[in-house]
């Protein structure tokens, strides 16, 4: 039973952690691009990376 537990505690971990980086990476240019609409006469702060 425990390593049935480690594998799912694994799984869960190669799974979800993928997915929360891709959500913070997604928010993260959302943000950038509202950054850009309030101040578009300069250089878009994702552009400089």
């Amino acid at each position: 039973y425990i390593r049935i537990y480690a594998l799912n505690t694994f799984i869960r971990l190669t799974l979800f952690l993928p997915i929360r980086i891709i959500i913070q990476t997604s928010k993260i240019k959302g943000v950038n691009d509202d950054f850009n609409d309030i101040k578009k006469l300069r250089q878009p702060v994702h552009m400089r990376l």
